[in-house]
């Protein structure tokens, strides 16, 4: 297979902002397109800030972009493959890939490019959407900004379907979205109110997208990927009679272009693992996630790819709680599960424990379908 490397998709123009730039004066930066953007310290490259970083966080308006970017960022050359960058997206849980010539920041790749420029590379593999699609978070027409924003938080996702009464799509809402109540002041004030009431009384409606892309039914995923090119989106929803049974997300096309990596066996990846300080509890881990699989594997001639995504965020008081998901694509199809804890290990355990039963059901369910009737 002719994996092409990245270097024509580099964008060698891109925004740079200073670290004492505050969070209202780069919304406009991520209104035009740009989820992530490098902050410079003297001219000195300090690290990657992006949207979700101010949505999850909340972060005031005022607040420097210096002491909210992400510095703990890979840099990287442009010689490396299609592969290999889905790799360190996913393994960063970043929408940005800064591209450096030594100590020079000389490009930027962007998750978004990455892809669009996919549809080559997809080509090569027998996917649809049903095959990597999950069933999304959703809320209510009558919900509000500040539940959504809660979901997206807690959840660690970036964009919800809004229903009506009948479960009918309404519409979606985007992280980009949540920026109109960072900054009211680009928004219509009329409707959206966003300096005169707060947002956990303002309606969805208010800044959702009503026109959400969507295709009824599965497709290639090669046309997926065409699709959110050609209307410049980064999801595709899939619904039947109007409603929603499926979402596909760049993160979803990153593990397939991951998992075309060479390899005998199963692809494995443990993204988040370095998130976890104590040594014995990443071993442990590592052991939980390679049991699990040959628990799997007994059931199955094939399996394809599993991704364990982890990560962690502080409360207040210092603690950490860990937030886990395993996806793994078996001859029966996706299936995923998460959980949270404030163990890593407990967090682990439960996510795994979950796809398990739920892979058991359905392959018990199948049997009992397929099992021919006494005559």
């Amino acid at each position: 297979m002719n994996i092409p490397n990245i270097s024509k998709i580099i964008r060698s123009e891109f925004p740079k902002i200073e670290a004492n730039t505050t969070v209202s004066e780069i919304i406009s930066i991520f209104l035009d397109g740009f989820e992530s953007v490098p902050v410079f310290d003297n001219e000195k490259f300090h690290g990657i800030v992006s949207i979700n970083d101010l949505i999850i966080k909340d972060y005031d308006a005022k607040a420097k972009v210096g002491n909210i970017a992400r510095k703990n960022i890979p840099k990287c050359k442009e010689d490396i493959n299609f592969i290999e960058a889905a790799k360190l997206f996913l393994n960063n849980d970043i929408k940005a890939v800064p591209i450096f010539s030594g100590e020079n920041l000389t490009g930027l790749l962007l998750e978004k490019d990455l892809i669009r420029n996919s549809k080559l590379i997809l080509s090569e593999v027998n996917k649809t959407t049903k095959d990597v699609a999950n069933m999304p978070d959703i809320i209510s027409i009558n919900d509000t900004i500040g539940k959504a924003r809660k979901l997206i938080r807690d959840n660690k996702i970036s964009r919800i379907p809004v229903i009506d009464e009948n479960r009918k799509l309404v519409g979606i809402v985007d992280s980009t979205d949540f920026l109109k109540t960072i900054n009211p002041k680009n928004t219509d004030k009329e409707t959206i109110m966003g300096d005169a009431m707060p947002e956990h009384k303002l309606s969805i409606t208010t800044i959702m997208d009503k026109i959400p892309l969507t295709v009824e039914n599965h497709i290639p995923l090669k046309d997926a990927v065409e699709l959110m090119e050609k209307h410049n989106k980064s999801y595709v929803l899939i619904t039947s009679e109007n409603e929603p049974i499926g979402i596909v997300t760049p993160k979803d096309i990153l593990e397939v272009i991951a998992s075309m990596e060479e390899k005998k066996g199963v692809y494995v990846q443990i993204a988040g693992l370095d998130n976890i300080e104590n040594s014995f509890d990443k071993e442990k881990i590592s052991k939980m996630i390679e049991d699990s699989i040959q628990k799997i594997g007994k059931m199955f001639d094939n399996l394809e790819y599993m991704f364990v995504h982890i990560k962690s965020q502080k409360n207040e008081g210092g603690d950490r709680l860990y937030s886990t998901r395993a996806r793994i694509s078996t001859p029966l199809g996706l299936f995923v599960s998460k959980a949270s804890n404030w163990n890593p290990v407990g967090a682990i355990n439960e996510t795994l424990d979950k796809l398990e039963r739920q892979i058991i059901e359905e392959r018990e369910k199948r049997v009992t379908v397929e099992k021919p009737r006494n005559p």
